[in-house]
């Protein structure tokens, strides 16, 4: 079955939450919620209920709408979900819990949001992982004049990787490099070996490469001598461009490095322990994209271009595509077809496509 990710509303005989919705992503289900209306339009907030778990979706009621998701993502506490539909067609689920007034325990609280709706209400925004933790920075013991975080429990030991580190259950939960500028001048005498060392920083899931300096120090020839600002500029861009999932930070100074560093680890530390975000961590996990994913496109274009072979099938074509529903590998095909970038023809059950010379 094709990997489809589908918004459906429903209608209930419940006077309070009149209506269903769900999403699913290959028979996945994202979301399943009760609701007040079928859009918050300029109400701004719709309250919701999450649904019972034991009432299939389909046995609820009549069909009011169904339309495929464009994307779907997961900030915090919010659902971010965009419907491939040309009107009404960015909204938000935001996730709280609030604690009881005369009794012990939470309850959850579910809003429905919209673009339009946030925006005329002009709500004073509020951070996602708001609240104290209390934070073990593991410091490595190579550091010889580590930063300074006085509002964490600093522990020095020898780490794995990186040269600061925090810890969950289960190892290593985010980590980052420091270099000074002149450690990092001292990496461009050797690329080969600093993107080995990166490519190993960059498989842990919350990774930083953080650097006491500016961009522009790197750019100034009377600092970065025997270098020329040009290929410093171009080694920043080849190690960035390498290893796309860890991010680069120039943040000036040993002090501004620190506070970033605690905050990052602060805010990742908080992500993982938010219980509120469990049901929408769940949810991420089961997307699958669908839609017309121009990125996506541009992914098929490229394979076809650099990857593929001369001549290949759909299938072949969409094994290289494990996110992207064999249907929308089909339609992307297609598009091509009509763009002259392929022509295709059947040989017995398969279409096969063929590059056209450029």
């Amino acid at each position: 079955m094709d990997k489809q990710t589908i918004w459906t509303i429903r209608k209930t005989d419940n006077p309070k939450f009149p209506y269903r919705l769900t999403i699913k992503s290959s028979n996945e289900t994202l979301l399943d919620l009760y609701t007040q209306d079928k859009w918050p339009g300029t109400k701004g907030n719709i309250f919701c209920l999450r649904a019972l778990s034991g009432v299939v979706p389909e046995e609820e009621g009549e069909e009011v709408e169904s339309v495929s998701v464009w994307k779907y993502g997961v900030y915090g506490k919010r659902a971010t979900v965009i419907l491939d539909r040309p009107r009404q067609k960015r909204c938000s689920f935001l996730f709280l819990t609030r604690a009881y007034k005369q009794k012990e325990g939470e309850y959850e609280q579910i809003f429905w949001q919209t673009q339009q709706g946030l925006t005329q209400r002009k709500s004073k925004y509020k951070l996602s992982y708001n609240r104290k933790e209390n934070l073990k920075i593991f410091i490595d013991s190579g550091e010889r004049y580590p930063w300074n975080f006085p509002a964490a429990e600093e522990i020095k030991e020898s780490l794995p990787l990186g040269d600061y580190a925090i810890k969950d259950n289960y190892g290593i939960l985010a980590v980052v490099e420091r270099k000074t500028f002149n450690n990092f001048m001292a990496e461009l005498g050797n690329l080969k070996k600093f993107h080995q060392h990166l490519s190993e920083l960059g498989n842990c899931r919350h990774s930083a490469l953080v650097i006491e300096a500016n961009y522009d120090d790197f750019l100034k020839k009377e600092k970065i001598k025997p270098y020329t600002g040009f290929f410093a500029a171009k080694a920043i861009g080849e190690i960035q461009a390498s290893h796309p999932r860890l991010p680069i930070i120039f943040a000036g100074s040993r002090k501004t490095a620190a506070v970033w560093t605690y905050n990052f680890f602060s805010n990742t530390q908080a992500k993982t322990r938010d219980k509120a975000g469990d049901y929408l961590k769940e949810s991420a996990v089961k997307y699958r994209p669908s839609g017309s994913n121009l990125l996506a496109e541009d992914e098929i274009r490229r394979k076809i271009y650099e990857e593929m072979p001369e001549r290949f099938t759909t299938s072949e074509m969409a094994s290289q595509l494990p996110r992207c529903e064999s249907q929308f590998v089909r339609n992307a095909l297609n598009k091509l077809k009509k763009e002259g970038v392929i022509y295709s023809f059947r040989s017995g059950r398969e279409i096969v496509w063929n590059k056209t010379s450029q």
